[in-house]
């Protein structure tokens, strides 16, 4: 049952598959940020440890999405256009990219730029269809598929496992990784969530997003924040492919109209949807450069 996942990542494979920890920096500014009295000082003293994490920030205060009359010259300046969302956004982005970036010769990069952008969609979507608190949505959106270049980098034969379960139209794709590797990349992806100090709902969302579609799970939920975010991620799964123009894997297609019927939203309406979301994801594409 989709409930039990959890309970399928066996001692064997925890020992087996590497689920990386929360890198020091990081884990220190997210446990900052939830303080109440918190000290932007302090906080940029933390991010100053790493250069690439200072230039990131500077450089997205400076974009033209900001429209500053003159440069950002400082961490704590940056910061401070920023916003503490994003500035978490961002570091979330950037370490989690670099923790996967060398994944055994296997190129990463069409990987994380459809992760940015599913992020980025669920967050778009979450802020016109729920009380989502934006944040959690980009996370679950960036990580919700993490635990891939885990299993990538574990089972030679996973790149097969994938494309096989994303066109299969009579099977779930977890009951296809399952079958073929006794674990699935929802599991890792919740453990690896967890590691990293992420909330009790994103960790949820992330092991069941491909459940959306299975009898009774709507009804079923307990955990309205999780669910919401599981079917945000069905409606970006296809705005984001749209987007790159990338097929829709079949598993998606049979789950988009219950992400619908629980938003209450027709298909025409969606297709206004996507279109007021993908225009946000091209205006950030072009200020990207």
């Amino acid at each position: 049952m989709a409930k039990d996942q959890k309970l399928e990542l066996p001692e064997r494979f925890t020992s087996e598959i590497s689920i990386p920890p929360c890198p020091t920096v990081l884990l220190a500014v997210i446990e900052e940020i939830r303080k109440p009295t918190l000290s932007f000082k302090k906080l940029s003293a933390m991010i100053s440890q790493d250069p690439g994490l200072s230039g990131a920030m500077i450089g997205a205060a400076n974009s033209s999405y900001f429209g500053l009359s003159s440069k950002v010259q400082t961490l704590q300046h940056a910061m401070a256009v920023l916003g503490l969302d994003v500035v978490r956004d961002i570091m979330m982005d950037l370490v989690l990219r670099n923790t996967f970036s060398q994944n055994d010769g296997i190129s990463m990069g069409r990987f994380w730029e459809r992760s940015n952008y599913f992020a980025k969609s669920c967050s778009g979507l979450a802020a016109k269809l729920t009380n989502l608190p934006r944040e959690e949505a980009y996370s679950f959106g960036l990580f919700h598929d993490a635990g891939i270049p885990l299993m990538m980098k574990k089972f030679p034969g996973y790149k097969d496992t994938l494309k096989i379960a994303n066109e299969s139209a009579d099977r779930p794709f977890l009951e296809i990784e399952r079958e073929r590797h006794g674990v699935t990349h929802a599991a890792i992806g919740h453990d690896l969530a967890r590691n990293w100090a992420l909330s009790d709902s994103v960790c949820e969302a992330i092991l069941h997003h491909h459940d959306i579609a299975l009898p009774g799970y709507i009804e079923g939920n307990n955990a309205p924040g999780s669910l919401n975010m599981v079917a945000v991620g069905v409606l970006a799964e296809h705005l984001t492919n749209t987007f790159l123009r990338r097929p829709i894997e079949a598993e998606w297609q049979q789950a988009l109209p219950a992400a619908l019927q629980h938003f209450e939203l027709s298909a025409p309406q969606f297709e206004q949807l996507s279109a007021s979301v993908c225009d946000d994801l091209c205006r950030q594409r072009n200020e990207e450069g």
